[in-house]
Order: structure tokens, then C-alpha cells, then sequence
């Protein structure tokens, strides 16, 4: 990583090059590229080599990064860099056989964008959830998991899952979680994330509820335990325009438990997704009102087996595998003998 953009340069020449010699031991039919420096190589082995290219769109990387503060704008050196991949993206969306983005609304994004032949497929696949794996806990289970944090049956349980970076906005969860606990003063909130824990516990402090937050981590297969244990699930991103293109890996996992999930507007289809399924309730503005308005809608949530029933319909496992395999099934056929 280091140093900056020369460190880049040199991994996506390592990247070609590692591809190349891959390319030679075992033909391929076809590249897969997930995200953007991937899909740069992507496209050199499709010019080079005819390959058909499938790029998976992450999200709209360039300006993830420069509205993430990663490459600040301010310096000359990352707009250079914002202008040199933004131009490498619309090439990537221009010239790939088949674009995979994580929701509709990324999806219009790119057509706004007229970069794309109208004839060429965009194909909507958001981050899907293994419902097997993500199940609702029998009530010995849940009652197990609650105990651990000295929690009661009648005690609301709220619960964060995934990382505390740039774009999450932990100071405006902890606000809802204050306003929360003036209807539910024993309330309790979980969060389940891989590092940060003193930044929460500062953020929490900071609102005279540190005594009734808690932080762990989670390797994949505790996660349900933890969404299971709860009430409520809470998500509040940065509405930002690269966030247009996002897919919340948490979403589909909660609504897969059967949990409720609060969350706010302008990220992917995050909005459409929730009002659809009746699975929770979507928050336009951030502040005490507009939290207030959201907890007493909760009050109306559907049971547990509707909204995994509901959630399946975006976010099955199955189904994303049967996509992608369409997919990959036009991209061999396309293959140059």
C-alpha cells in the first residue's frame, strides 16, 4: 500500500501479470472481476486476448473513496487519481460483456451515465444471505445468547452488525438508540464489529449510555446468534451518491432472522427494500422527531416469519447463484473458438 498510487500501479501490473500466466497454464472462458482494479485487468485481457469480461461492480469505487476522505480532494495528487479511475470505470462500463451491480438504483446510476450500449445487460444481484445459515434461534437459544449480557426477556435488544468505518454513521445511532430509551429505558444495544470498540464506547459516553452498550466480535458463523438475540436491527450509512450502488451485507441477514430492521434512506435500495417487505422502517431525516416517528411505526412490524419471508424475495442465496449462472453461461458461450 504503500507508497501511494506508485504501490497501486505496481499491484495492477502484478495483477496482469499473474492473470496472464494463469490464462497460459489453464485457458479460461471468460474473466470474472469483482470491483475495479480487477476489471482494469479484466479489460486488458479482453483487448488483448478477445476474453469475454464480466465486471461486478462493487460500488462507484472513485468517488466512494474521494467522498470516503481516502483521497482527498483537496490535494492535487488523489484528483489525479479520482480523474484517472473515474476514466478507467466508464471504460470498464463501456466495454464489459456483462455488468453485475448491487441494486436497481446503482443500476440506473450507470444508464444515466450513457456510457453503456442500450443493448448490452446490466444485471441487478445485491449481496445475498445463506437463509440456512441466518435462521431465527429457538427460544432456549436466544434466551442463552440475552443471558450473556445480563439482558431479560423484556428488555429490547438493538443490534449494529459490520464495521465502524468512514461512511457509518455511529454518532447518529447512538442519538436513536438515547431517543429509543425514553420509551424503553432498559434497553440494551449490540454491537457486533471487528474493531472500534473504543470509539464506541466514547460515542456512547458521550450520550450518558455507556452503561447499556455493548461491543463484540464476531466470526460468520456467531453472527445469527447475535442478530437472533435481538429486537431491532439499526443501519444508518452516509447517504452519499456512491453509496447509490451499495448493497448492505447486514440487511439481507437480518431480515433473514426475522428481524425489524431501522434504516436510512438514500443508500442502494435499501429504502424500497424495507417499505416492499413491511421488514422495518426507513428514516428520511436524522433527529429526535423523525426517531420518534420511526419507533412508533416498529410498534407496528410484522411477525418474525413474514419478514424472512419477505426478505427472501431480495436477498435469497439461491437465487443470486441462479443469476450469476445465467451469466456465466452467456459469457462461455460468447468465447471465440
Amino acid at each position: 500500500t504503500r507508497p501511494p498510487i506508485v504501490s497501486t500501479l505496481l499491484n495492477l501490473r502484478a495483477l496482469r501479470r499473474a492473470a496472464e500466466r494463469l490464462l497460459r497454464q489453464r485457458p479460461a472462458d471468460f474473466s470474472h472481476c469483482r470491483s475495479d482494479l480487477p476489471g482494469i485487468v479484466g479489460r486488458k485481457l479482453k483487448r488483448r486476448l478477445g476474453l469475454p469480461l464480466l465486471y461486478d461492480m462493487r460500488a462507484f469505487w472513485p468517488d466512494e473513496r474521494a467522498e470516503g476522505g481516502q483521497w482527498d480532494q483537496s490535494k492535487w495528487l488523489y484528483r489525479w487519481m479520482f480523474r484517472y479511475f473515474k476514466k478507467r470505470q466508464r471504460d470498464l462500463l463501456t466495454e464489459a460483456d456483462e455488468v453485475v451491480t448491487l441494486s436497481d438504483a446503482g443500476r440506473r446510476a450507470v444508464l444515466d451515465m450513457d456510457v453503456r450500449d442500450a443493448g448490452l445487460p446490466i444485471t441487478v444481484i445485491p449481496c445475498c444471505a445463506d437463509f440456512g445459515l441466518f435462521a431465527p434461534l429457538t427460544a432456549d437459544r436466544r434466551g442463552a445468547a440475552r443471558a450473556e449480557f445480563g439482558i431479560g426477556g423484556a428488555a429490547p435488544l438493538l443490534v449494529h452488525v459490520g464495521s465502524i468505518g468512514s461512511n457509518c454513521l455511529l454518532g447518529e445511532m447512538l442519538d436513536f438508540f438515547a431517543v429509543y430509551r425514553e420509551r424503553h429505558p432498559e434497553a440494551q444495544f449490540l454491537f457486533v464489529a471487528p474493531a472500534g470498540e473504543e470509539i464506541i464506547r466514547a460515542g456512547a459516553s458521550k450520550r450518558g449510555v455507556e452503561g447499556s452498550v455493548h461491543v463484540r466480535s464476531a466470526g460468520r458463523e456467531e453472527v445469527p446468534r447475535w442478530i437472533g438475540a435481538a429486537d431491532l436491527g439499526i443501519m444508518f450509512v452516509r447517504p452519499v451518491w456512491s453509496k447509490t450502488a451499495a448493497s448492505p451485507t447486514k440487511l439481507g441477514e437480518m431480515l433473514a432472522t426475522g428481524l425489524p430492521v431501522v434504516a436510512n434512506s438514500g443508500v442502494g435500495d435499501v429504502a424500497e427494500i424495507l417499505r416492499d417487505t413491511g421488514g422495518g422502517v426507513v428514516v428520511d431525516r436524522f433527529g429526535a422527531d423523525s426517531y420518534r416517528s420511526a419507533i412508533d411505526a416498529l410498534d407496528r412490524a410484522p411477525p418474525t416469519q413474514e419478514i424472512r419471508n419477505a426478505g427472501r424475495r431480495w436477498f435469497d442465496l439461491a437465487s443470486g447463484i441462479d443469476r450469476y449462472d445465467a451469466i456465466y453461461r452467456r459469457l462461455a458461450a460468447k468465447k471465440e473458438p
